[in-house]
């Protein structure tokens, strides 16, 4: 038995009948049931009827589990669904299936007045298609919508031509046929098909492609016989002019122009998608109401397709590409040394084991030299000690030596002092030569320079519009030392008017008469103690950038999305800090008034300034970071690159496709994202871009150190020991200066008489 979990995960089944009321019961049955749930997997099963009574089918053949439903009211009006299809809750339902099955059994109501040989299945369709299962969320009610849907007419072999007078408009109803109850038990199955897309309404007997079928011979289901009729797809259109348009409505109240669709990796994919499936794809400007629509939303910018395509959002099959947010990276280290070194060679209870000790012990010994009759002899056990402790000694009375209490508590203490002082010197060295502590930012909170409290928000608004609202030219400086301009939410507030007039500029907007145009964007509260918080431009058109980088855009699009301060979370107000004008957001020598500035410059000059490891970082989306942190990584070996460790408003890419309906398409894209071929081609088409890159700077390779010689900093040893040597003399000749004094005295003394006894012995001679 085939299952119908393994066509679709959730699989919507419709069938519509269209009998003649005057059938009489003695004729043979028809097998309708029967048909219909032959190798049919266990269903969740609704059976909608009017009040005519229907006996020619064969109601016994309701084997299993079926809600059936008499209430289905004559409708007015062609427009409006008057019947109520008593849905099903899913949380009462008998059991779990991934099979819906609808039954709508109909005579007279199903043809519209005024109109009798006329039949319009989209009110049929709408009613199960929005109304065949809810479930009560937080005591809300919520519809469970389907999505792959097959939609059957069935009629007798008699009344086939009755099919005729069936339509339906052509919007989202692909998967449609006619089952046709034959003799012997035999059924025939139509799968239609179509051949021009651009119509809107559709006749039901047209473009049929048909298979005759035994049900006893049959091996499968409906559904699944259905599935393997040929049958042609409508097309699929894909257009990069309208992704764009609708990433600009979806994307930012403050119109921008958005180009970086269509690119080689979309392009690659496309194509082999679409031979895989051999499908047609269209790149149309306006998508026909038949055509299967196919949007590529890229990072989480939803588009608001109520405004540009008439769209039911249940009727998509959504396949996630990746997932993706800003993350930075950064070589600044900050290296310190605090009182904390001094104590780690211990744990806390070694230390307090020495600390007991040593009071112990210099209380017992002075306690027993006191009492014990050696109170007149100069020693002070203390100052032993702690002399043993910075591995010194001192003198000791020889009573003291011989005494052999002090003997036994002194001469064990000076054991256990080796010991400690030992390891402790020792652990001391290992500390030292090892490198020191840094610090580093790990996360976005630690790049923030000011943290603005989120109770300053309604201030920010009020800061803003005071600002919007100066008619003064916006070029005029400013000085950054008002007091105004202390608090955080005014310098944003400044920041953000300056940043919208010079983005406006860039993009050709229409300003307001009232304000001056920005002629430079010159901001003066940088300052050196803040992080560079540096990105470059997202788009690039004929070689020319955006004049914004991509997080100072983005945050800027943020800040004037609708519902700031109804929905303000923790998330938000970082965005917000982050826009703090002390925080630098343009490389240093980086000249952005120049719009003919390419990206290449601008990403010399990031990379110049990120590998001087300085106060900076480089913020970009976690594919092309990544890409970025290899290409520093492997041409700067010196430097130690680090990357945070959070990311920062996480979105989703992904492929959406709208009526698919029996299309191959979706089924291959998945297929190649989940065996890693899109995700290896987007790698690829990133990592490309660094292929025939060039670092901008060179560093020069570690040295060994230079062999020590008389020309270096070791004169500086030997003129410190002279100095020493000369000062030490000094205080010598100052403290012995009388004995000094008696032995110049004595000298001279004897040299005066040794000189006159000389000078009279040659004057007698």
């Amino acid at each position: 038995m085939v299952k119908l979990s393994n066509i679709s995960p959730i699989l919507v089944f419709y069938t519509f009948y269209q009998f003649s009321p005057h059938i009489c019961l003695g004729k043979e049955l028809l097998p309708v049931f029967y048909t219909l749930f032959h190798n049919l997997d266990l269903c969740n099963i609704q059976v909608l009827r009017d009040d005519r009574q229907i006996s020619n089918i064969d109601w016994f053949n309701i084997n299993r589990p079926t809600k059936i439903l008499t209430e289905i009211k004559k409708s007015k009006s062609i427009f409006t669904n008057d019947f109520n299809p008593q849905p099903i809750n899913v949380f009462k339902s008998r059991s779990f299936s991934p099979c819906k099955l609808a039954i709508i059994l109909a005579n007279q109501y199903l043809f519209i007045p005024r109109n009798p040989h006329r039949v319009l299945l989209d009110k049929y369709i709408n009613t199960v298609l929005n109304g065949y299962m809810f479930y009560n969320d937080n005591h809300n009610r919520k519809e469970l919508l389907g999505q792959d849907f097959v939609t059957l007419f069935v009629t007798a072999q008699s009344h086939q031509n009755k099919s005729s007078h069936v339509d339906f408009t052509l919007i989202e109803y692909s998967q449609i046929g006619i089952l046709v109850l034959l003799d012997d038990g035999k059924f025939e199955l139509c799968a239609w098909t179509n051949i021009n897309w651009d119509k809107y309404a559709i006749f039901l007997q047209k473009d049929l492609s048909c298979r005759e079928e035994t049900i006893q011979h049959s091996a499968n289901n409906i559904v699944d016989i259905y599935k393997t009729i040929p049958a042609s797809l409508p097309p699929w259109c894909y257009n990069n002019l309208m992704q764009m348009q609708l990433v600009d409505v979806a994307y930012n109240n403050v119109t921008q122009s958005e180009s970086n669709f269509g690119d080689s990796v979309t392009n690659y994919v496309l194509q082999l998608v679409f031979q895989a499936a051999n499908e047609t794809v269209l790149f149309q400007l306006n998508c026909a109401p038949a055509h299967s629509l196919l949007l590529f939303v890229r990072d989480g910018m939803e588009p608001h397709l109520s405004k540009l395509f008439p769209i039911k959002k249940n009727l998509v099959t959504l396949v996630i590409t990746k997932n993706s947010g800003y993350e930075f990276l950064s070589c600044y280290r900050k290296e310190y040394i605090t009182f904390k070194l001094y104590i780690t060679p211990f744990k806390t209870w070694v230390w307090v084991s020495v600390v007991s000790s040593l009071t112990l012990i210099i209380g017992i010994t002075t306690a027993y030299k006191y009492y014990g009759r050696l109170r007149s002899i100069s020693f002070s056990p203390w100052m032993f000690i702690l002399a043993t402790l910075f591995e010194e000694t001192g003198p000791i009375p020889v009573r003291i030596e011989r005494n052999n209490f002090f003997r036994l508590v002194l001469g064990s203490w000076c054991l256990v002092s080796v010991v400690l002082t030992n390891c402790y010197n020792g652990i001391m060295i290992s500390e030292l030569n090892s490198p020191l502590p840094t610090y580093s930012p790990s996360n976005f909170d630690d790049l923030i320079c000011d943290k603005m409290a989120p109770t300053d928000i309604p201030k920010l608004l009020n800061s803003i519009q005071y600002f919007t609202g100066r008619h003064e030219n916006s070029s005029h400086p400013i000085n950054p030392k008002e007091n105004i301009f202390k608090s955080g939410y005014v310098r944003i507030a400044w920041y953000l008017k300056e940043l919208v007039f010079f983005r406006s500029e860039g993009n050709n907007m229409p300003i307001n008469a009232l304000y001056q145009r920005t002629q430079e964007l010159e901001n003066q509260f940088t300052s050196n103690q803040c992080f560079s918080l540096l990105s470059l431009p997202n788009r690039e058109v004929s070689g020319i950038t955006s004049k914004l980088p991509e997080l100072l855009d983005d945050l800027l699009s943020f800040v004037f999305n609708s519902g700031l301060i109804v929905t303000l979370t923790t998330a938000k107000t970082r965005f917000i800090n982050l826009l703090d004008p002390r925080q630098i957001h343009f490389p240093r020598i980086s000249d952005y008034r120049n719009s003919n500035q390419l990206i290449g410059q601008l990403a010399h000059e990031v990379e110049g300034e990120l590998v001087e490891c300085g106060k900076s970082a480089f913020i970009a989306k976690s594919d092309v970071l990544q890409s970025e942190f290899d290409f520093l990584k492997r041409h700067y070996p010196s430097r130690k690159f680090y990357k945070g460790k959070d990311i920062m408003g996480l979105v989703t890419s992904s492929w959406r496709f709208y009526y698919q309906g029996r299309s191959k398409v979706p089924m291959h894209v998945k297929a190649l994202i989940e065996t890693g071929v899109y995700p290896q081609v987007e790698k690829e088409e990133t990592y490309n871009k660094n292929f025939r890159r060039k670092p901008v700077k060179k560093f020069k390779p570690d040295q060994p150190a230079p062999p020590i010689g008389l020309d270096g900093a070791v004169t500086t040893l030997f003129a410190l020991c002279g100095v020493t040597v000369l000062a030490v003399c000094f205080t010598f000749i100052v403290e012995v200066r009388a004995m000094i004094y008696v032995l110049m005295k004595s000298m001279i003394t004897r040299l005066h008489t040794f000189l006159r006894k000389n000078i009279l012995y040659f004057k007698a001679a």
